[in-house]
């Protein structure tokens, strides 16, 4: 519980020091590969995150779209995907379905963002 608390805390702080990139950042940004196998790319990245992964159930909410991320002052471009995964926990129960935001490029997963971070983006 504490954990989600700092957490918490960390990406309200991160929103307040958000900017957006300038339309030259836009212009020159280097976005990847559009993931055609973007359901695969999100499954394999949660395979690594999930206790069992083999029992985890997802709703893909969004289609891929060209978005960016800030951390710290540095933009990171690419795919973002929408996901909703509900997945087991230690006691073997799910525990409901987590809504969150993947940032692809080149058919990685560069970013995880918190959905509250998202903004209208190009």
């Amino acid at each position: 519980m504490n954990k989600k608390i700092v957490i918490s805390i960390f990406c309200l702080i991160l929103a307040g020091c958000a900017t957006t990139p300038t339309a030259q950042q836009f212009a020159q940004a280097d976005y990847g590969l559009p993931p055609t196998n973007y359901q695969e790319v999100v499954k394999n990245y949660y395979s690594e995150t999930l206790l069992d992964p083999y029992s985890a159930q997802y709703r893909w909410l969004k289609e891929p779209y060209i978005g960016y991320f800030s951390a710290f002052g540095e933009f990171k471009f690419g795919y973002i995907v929408h996901v909703g995964v509900n997945a087991k926990n230690r006691m073997g129960g799910y525990v409901g379905e987590q809504q969150e935001a993947l940032l692809i490029k080149n058919n990685r997963v560069i970013a995880n963002i918190p959905l509250s971070m998202i903004k209208n983006q190009p």
